[in-house]
């Protein structure tokens, strides 16, 4: 009966997670081409040769890199920014978005907490966090850090916000996992609201 009542009571606290659809950057995205980035990569890397120890220049360059879908070259700029920078927070996020993005759960979280403790405050870390806990099927985790950066920047939170992406992403959560009584409730819940 206890457990019953923890998990409608838990159940209605994650409905958050129908807001957690994808993951963030480090960087505002801007309407680009291949080719954009192609130039911007040579001018960064011409401005590295003026300042070859600028943590920004290499997170920069990495993120081009990214954008290029060279992820090799990304993580070696991002590594190189940590290098000369070991307090800078956002390599080490988009480290994390990297190894996100290669499933390697366990290292995405240890990049996102080392951009956590280097600024405790930085909203996308704290929010990519929550999307890895999401992505291991580590829902109350999910949940705490989808709140914490919607405490941290709630307009970030905002922006990313997409019921629709949510929704699908709790229904294969629950195609993975159907007999998870959470994951039940929120889709139950979602179909309510969209039937609204």
């Amino acid at each position: 009966m206890i457990a019953t009542k923890f998990i409608k009571t838990f159940a209605l606290a994650c409905l958050a997670l129908l807001l957690l659809p994808c993951v963030s950057f480090s960087k505002e995205e801007k309407t680009m081409t291949k080719e954009d980035y192609l130039l911007e990569i040579d001018i960064v890397k011409a401005a590295l040769e003026k300042d070859p120890e600028s943590a920004e220049l290499h997170n920069t360059l990495g993120f081009y890199y990214y954008k290029i879908e060279d992820d090799e070259n990304a993580e070696s700029e991002y590594l190189d920014a940590i290098t000369y920078d070991e307090e800078f927070a956002v390599p080490f996020n988009n480290l994390g978005i990297l190894s996100l993005k290669k499933k390697q759960y366990k290292v995405a979280e240890k990049y996102f907490n080392n951009a956590l403790k280097r600024n405790p405050k930085y909203a996308k870390a704290v929010y990519n966090l929550g999307v890895t806990y999401f992505r291991q099927k580590k829902y109350i985790k999910a949940v705490k850090y989808y709140y914490k950066a919607k405490d941290v920047d709630k307009e970030y939170v905002k922006e990313r916000e997409d019921k629709k992406k949510g929704r699908a992403e709790l229904e294969k959560a629950l195609k993975e996992d159907p007999d998870n009584d959470v994951l039940q409730y929120l889709v139950k819940k979602a179909n309510e609201e969209e039937n609204k």
